[in-house]
Parts: structure tokens; sequence; C-alpha cells
């Protein structure tokens, strides 16, 4: 476990993988490592957004909402271990992208 972080950021980053509240999180926040996570949060909420859509939702469902159900686990996990984590394959893109 990561001493760098206070158990108080471990926490608000972890929380930040729950769902909407990575918003909330991520527009609050200036700790650059909650900030990370709560990026990531985001991803996965978006990815989940993305289940509702009548095609992909249809096709790709169930795939992306395991998906996010792990990696929002191993996020949840790695952020109270204070460690940094992305979502595999698209998470260094996001966290460049997302400039809040």
């Amino acid at each position: 476990m990561s001493q760098s972080h206070t158990s108080k950021d471990r926490i608000w980053a972890a929380v930040s993988y729950l769902w909407v509240i990575s918003i909330f999180v991520l527009l609050t926040t200036k700790n650059s490592f909650v900030k990370r996570h709560a990026k990531q949060g985001f991803l996965i909420f978006v990815g989940e957004c993305v289940v509702f859509l009548p095609v992909l939702g249809f096709l790709f469902g169930w795939i992306i909402s395991v998906l996010a159900f792990v990696f929002s686990i191993f996020g949840f996990i790695k952020a109270l271990q204070g460690e940094e984590w992305m979502v595999p394959i698209i998470g260094k893109w996001w966290d460049e992208k997302i400039r809040i």
C-alpha cells in the first residue's frame, strides 16, 4: 500500500468508480491521484451508458456490462491501495483527452 496518498484521497479515488459519482469527484477534486482515478471511473460510466444505445447495447451490452463491472472492481481496489491504474487499451488516451 502506498503511503504517499492519504486515506481520504484513496477513499475518494475508490468511490469515483461508483458510476455517476465519478462526475462529481472529477469536477470537485484538485488532487491529481483522485482526479486520475475519477477520469477512469468516468470512462467506465460512459461505457456503461453505451449499453442503452439500441444497436450497440443489443450487440455488445453484456460484454460491456461485464467489463465495466470487472474494471470498476479492479480500479476500486487499486485506488484503495494507493496505486495508479488505467483502463486497458483506451485508459491512457482517455486520461490525456479529458482536460477537467
